[in-house]
């Protein structure tokens, strides 16, 4: 791994503290367990940090994080997320997308192992997540099979669900992958509670693509 100047480590730095303070607020709001999912995020269009593979969330330290040079995948730290080429493949296809979180959440687990597609029921899962979630096919966690069929689904929106393993939540920043993963998994929720009451009555699509894109362009972050 090449040498860097002292602003890319202090950007290096600032990064891997916010991912690490990522990774404590989706274990404490029940997103993942254990050593499941992954996190990473976009340095700068050479590099991304990722979690370690096999390394729980409590022992994660700056040092662990993987470093991946996004060209050669090189890294220094920890050996990457055996989700990594899911996460570089993410980054390739969407300019968009400078952070992704893989969880392992209930309710989105529920959708996942039902290969259910969550339909726009309230405005914050339109304009947070996208206008339809939809589920991949079933494809073998880490491998290219399963790469191809999340970009299959993820085309215009910042979630899917992974088929019978979890869901993937994309955002600006890290923070905004964040607020995306809990509300998908608030409206997974809130589908299977609403169904118990009545029919739900959905957003059409031409206004969940209204809310999505206002919010993108209301709320434009800065990249890195």
């Amino acid at each position: 791994m090449e040498k860097f100047n002292s602003e890319f480590e202090n950007d290096l730095h600032i990064k891997k503290k916010e991912l690490i303070s990522i990774c404590n607020q989706i274990v404490q709001k029940d997103l993942v367990s254990g050593t499941w999912g992954n996190v990473s995020c976009k340095i700068d269009e050479n590099y991304i940090i990722i979690t370690p593979s096999a390394v729980s969330y409590d022992k994660l330290d700056e040092e662990s994080i993987s470093l991946v040079n996004i060209k050669t995948l090189e890294f220094s730290g920890k050996k990457p997320s055996t989700e990594l080429n899911l996460h570089l493949a993410i980054y390739q296809k969407r300019n968009d997308v400078n952070a992704i979180i893989h969880t392992h959440s209930l309710y989105a687990s529920i959708f996942a192992a039902t290969h259910k597609t969550l339909k726009p029921m309230l405005e914050e899962i339109a304009q947070i997540c996208g206008p339809v979630i939809k589920c991949t096919k079933y494809a073998i966690a880490g491998s290219q099979l399963l790469v191809e069929k999340t970009l299959s689904v993820i085309k215009d929106s910042n979630a899917a669900f992974l088929a019978n393993h979890g869901a993937i939540a994309c955002g600006r920043t890290l923070n905004e992958a964040l607020v995306c993963a809990i509300i998908l998994e608030k409206g997974c929720k809130i589908y299977c509670e609403s169904k118990k009451i009545s029919k739900i009555k959905y957003l059409s699509n031409k206004e969940a693509k209204m809310l999505y894109q206002f919010y993108r362009e209301k709320y434009q972050k800065k990249p890195y």
